[in-house]
């Protein structure tokens, strides 16, 4: 056993996902890559792949609790992306939003609170934070006044440097964690 695994031996766990942003990151990932490596995303499509974010993420480890925050419109049914989600245990917040109004702003005190509830719970050793948005940098900052590790998992293109040098470890999502054509 490396130190790795022996860190993570027995870990606990709570996961926090900003679909938004996980979402459009990987929609820019697939578009780069169609356009400057179209072999390497061949069998993929621009979205991502939960049940592979979620192995690469959780690992050997517990996780206790996973939610993803989700916003729609009256236009576009996301049910089957819902569905999805709780079909892998993931508890879903979902909003109905104003096309007009800024979506980056719906859940981000939502975010936040799930995120702190759970550091003061004493039910995990670690929390991670699956968006690369610099918004949640004082959140990764005041996490670490618990005793849990703080992480971030995220696509490099849309990864606050300010974000991943305050997390104690750093997730990279990558290719693999796009989803196959079906």
């Amino acid at each position: 056993m490396d130190d790795t695994e022996s860190l993570f031996c027995n870990q606990r766990i709570a996961v926090v996902i900003d679909t938004q942003n996980v979402y459009y990151a990987a929609r820019d990932l697939y578009e780069k890559l169609a356009e400057d490596c179209p072999d390497e995303v061949e069998n993929k499509v621009g979205r991502v792949d939960f049940a592979e974010l979620l192995n690469h993420i959780v690992g050997d480890r517990t996780l206790v609790h996973c939610v993803a925050f989700t916003t729609s419109t009256e236009e576009v049914d996301n049910t089957a992306f819902l569905r999805v989600l709780r079909d892998l245990r993931v508890t879903t917040k979902n909003r109905v939003v104003n096309p007009e109004k800024n979506r980056a702003m719906t859940w981000t005190t939502s975010f936040i609170c799930e995120a702190m509830k759970w550091a003061a719970s004493g039910k995990v050793d670690a929390i991670v934070l699956v968006t690369g948005s610099g918004i949640y940098t004082d959140l990764a900052e005041y996490l670490r006044h618990y005793p849990i590790s703080v992480e971030v998992a995220s696509f490099t293109s849309v990864l606050s440097r300010a974000l991943k040098e305050t997390a104690d470890r750093f997730i990279a999502l990558e290719v693999d964690h796009l989803a196959n054509k079906q």
